[in-house]
């Protein structure tokens, strides 16, 4: 495949452009550093690296795929934690896979997640993917499972993690018209705002089972050290993706505006005690039946 090269600059950061990537985060070298600390900051929101019953396989050596794997942190962090096992990573941009201090485990990849996963079948034992609910359009879901589905060997498992977005609507006025825009800038790209709570269903129909659904709640911008990491993981990308959202919401073009906005949703969240959900789908390939 060819990689993903148009791109276009917004207040000093860059993006692919939409008419090619959906994907709303920027692509440039500033996303790094802030992708590395929000994978710090899920270790701590979804309690630990994975849910997936695979620990001791993974010491044992098993092969996996991080799908969508952007500068590696997931991929990385597991490379070093489980020396036995092989790990792959996959994304349509090579400007973040990182040049040096790889382990020898980790292997870098360009490939399409949603249409043509570079594996041939059966080849992995876990397959891994977070955080595509500003990547990836209706169709892309489809062939993405379906990608997945293929490149999993019988009886692996597959685990989907995504940010609920659906509750965010309640948390107040300021973070309301905040996620109203943002859901409008998603749907005019094709992407699902809602797609963690279609997660589940979306696995069954893709031919999974054993498909489990775990809601993981936390205090959002309260509640001590859980509420920081919250905090940062979900402001953290609103930031990034704020200049898409000036394209909706006209004042917003001011940055210092904007800015004001989501430092008025922080404090929103904290005073109405608020909490953050995400969903975390394990599912497994059948072992009597390949697709």
């Amino acid at each position: 495949m060819s990689e993903a090269k148009q791109y276009t600059t917004k207040n000093g950061r860059t993006y692919h452009n939409e008419t090619e990537v959906p994907y709303m985060l920027p692509t440039d070298s500033k996303e790094i550093p802030r992708l590395f600390r929000q994978h710090e900051a899920l270790k701590g929101i979804l309690d630990g690296r994975f849910k997936a019953p695979l620990q001791d396989k993974l010491e044992a050596g098993i092969t996996v795929l991080d799908s969508g794997c952007g500068p590696g942190a997931w991929l990385l962090d597991m490379a070093n934690t489980y020396k036995n096992s092989q790990f792959h990573g996959i994304d349509i941009n090579t400007d973040h896979f990182l040049k040096e201090g790889i382990p020898a485990n980790a292997h870098f990849v360009l490939g399409d997640l949603a249409e043509n996963i570079p594996y041939p079948e059966n080849t992995f034992d876990f397959i891994y993917q977070r955080l595509l609910i500003l990547g990836l359009t209706t169709k892309q879901w489809e062939s993405n499972l379906q990608e997945l589905y293929r490149v999993l060997k019988p009886g692996g498992y597959i685990e989907l993690s995504e940010i609920d977005c659906t509750i965010m609507h309640t948390y107040g006025h300021f973070f309301k018209k905040l996620q109203e825009a943002t859901d409008i800038c998603q749907r005019a790209r094709g992407t699902r705002p809602h797609i963690a709570v279609e997660l589940f269903e979306r696995a069954n129909k893709a031919g999974f089972i054993n498909v489990k659904d775990n809601i993981i709640s936390k205090p959002f911008c309260h509640g001590g050290e859980i509420g920081e990491l919250t905090r940062f993981h979900i402001i953290s990308a609103h930031k990034s993706f704020g200049p898409h959202l000036a394209d909706i919401v006209p004042e917003w073009k001011e940055d210092d505006v904007y800015q004001e906005h989501i430092k008025n949703c922080e404090i929103e969240a904290a005073n109405n005690k608020v909490y953050a959900r995400w969903n975390v789908v394990t599912a497994q390939k059948p072992i009597d039946k390949a697709k």
